[in-house]
């Protein structure tokens, strides 16, 4: 399955657990343009799972202090890194930023990787600041010129223009905004036939809906049972595992050539998909 795909279902998987529902497409692009422009949906520094370049907590002085002696301070849990950052105001800083290392959950939402780096973006643009406009009521029409400018507005990010002048701050949100454009212009591309609740494999030139696989795996038998909703889940990721397993195939839990051929073979001999 394609980087692509991959980084689309990661935000349908997040965004269910927040909204217990499926994203529209635009959200999804929308999301998928912020997590693109500041950190590559989480493969920037190493594959760190840290979508958007969300900042955790600014350092404390004994830090300050190991790293002005060259040191590395230590990080309080797997789930933060230290990275630099810059303001247009102040200049350039040090900041422990949030970090979602692969297979390895984050309580609050039970989610890891990429997944979990989604969910904290998405927490963190839908998240309701008094006096400020909100994201999530208006995703779901949003452009990247809408967006940079609502998220601007809620401070997520700075820009690289003096913002005390009513010029700077629009040479900022134009800048994002193009940056935007320029990140999503190739998933535009590769999700044309992909939409939420989908799974599009170009290899095999097919479209098989994610309800359709949890169908396939639970006549299969997986233990425990999948909830057939559509998405690409922790749960369903597991249960491909294990299916994986028991049929020799490269073991992933990604829903590659193989593993599409080897469900689509057992849904022909069972018949319970329609030719």
């Amino acid at each position: 399955m394609s980087r692509f795909i991959l980084k689309a279902q990661s935000v349908v998987s997040a965004y269910q657990v927040i909204a217990k529902t499926l994203p529209s497409k635009n959200a999804v692009l929308m999301v998928l343009a912020v997590g693109e422009l500041e950190t590559q949906c989480g493969d920037a520094w190493g594959h760190s799972g840290n979508w958007g370049a969300i900042q955790r907590r600014p350092m404390t002085a004994p830090e300050k202090e190991i790293a002005k002696e060259g040191g590395k301070p230590s990080p309080r849990d797997p789930f933060e890194i230290l990275k630099g950052d810059s303001s247009p105001i102040t200049g350039k800083y040090q900041f422990w930023f949030w970090q979602f290392p692969p297979g390895v959950t984050y309580p609050p939402c039970g989610l890891a990787g990429d997944d979990a780096g989604a969910w904290k973006l998405m927490t963190t643009l839908f998240s309701e600041r008094p006096g400020k406009p909100s994201v999530r009521t208006m995703i779901d029409q949003a452009t990247e010129a809408t967006l940079a400018a609502v998220m601007y507005a809620r401070g997520y990010y700075e820009g690289f223009h003096d913002p005390r002048t009513p010029t700077g701050k629009q040479q900022n949100i134009d800048a994002y905004a193009l940056g935007m454009t320029r990140a999503i212009a190739p998933f535009r591309v590769a999700l044309q036939r992909w939409e939420p609740g989908i799974s599009v494999q170009p290899e095999l030139d097919e479209v098989m809906p994610i309800q359709e696989v949890q169908d396939i795996l639970n006549l299969w038998g997986t233990t425990p049972r999948i909830v057939e909703d559509g998405v690409l889940g922790p749960v369903t990721k597991a249960a491909i595992i294990v299916f994986q397993q028991a049929e020799g195939l490269t073991v992933d839990g990604l829903l590659g050539p193989q593993t599409w051929r080897a469900l689509r073979t057992f849904a022909a001999r069972t018949t319970i998909v329609p030719t």
